[in-house]
């Protein structure tokens, strides 16, 4: 995938276990934007028709990413995962209007988070 050869590229500068991360990064963020775009909370009504979402979202979440420097990451996955997770949030729920579609992405983005051994999310 693209998406993975730009933030792998990005990803050269930092520590190896932060290049380690970049392709269940690639993974878990399509596997979001598969299970956002899917889930009929999410879907376009007349009120929320602006919940049209598509790649464009997952170029802005890697987009994101590749803002980030390397000294501020070094030896730290937890906070490149931060990030993650913010980008995510940024970018998918920026569109949101309603609470509960907020709730809903936030499971959605727990349980993403959980594919990652030695996380911790605070």
């Amino acid at each position: 995938m693209i998406f993975t050869n730009i933030l792998k590229s990005h990803l050269m500068m930092f520590d190896q276990q932060c290049l380690n991360l970049c392709d269940n990064i690639i993974e878990k963020s399509a596997w979001v934007y598969k299970k956002v775009s899917s889930n009929p909370v999410f879907s376009p009504t007349t009120v929320k028709f602006h919940y049209q979402f598509n790649l464009r979202e997952m170029s802005r979440v890697i987009e994101g990413l590749t803002c980030s420097a390397p000294a501020q990451y070094k030896g730290d996955i937890n906070k490149f995962l931060k990030l993650w997770i913010h980008e995510l949030k940024r970018v998918f729920s920026d569109r949101l209007t309603e609470m509960g579609d907020c709730d809903e992405l936030d499971k959605i983005l727990d349980e993403a988070f959980k594919g990652f051994e030695g996380a911790e999310k605070d």
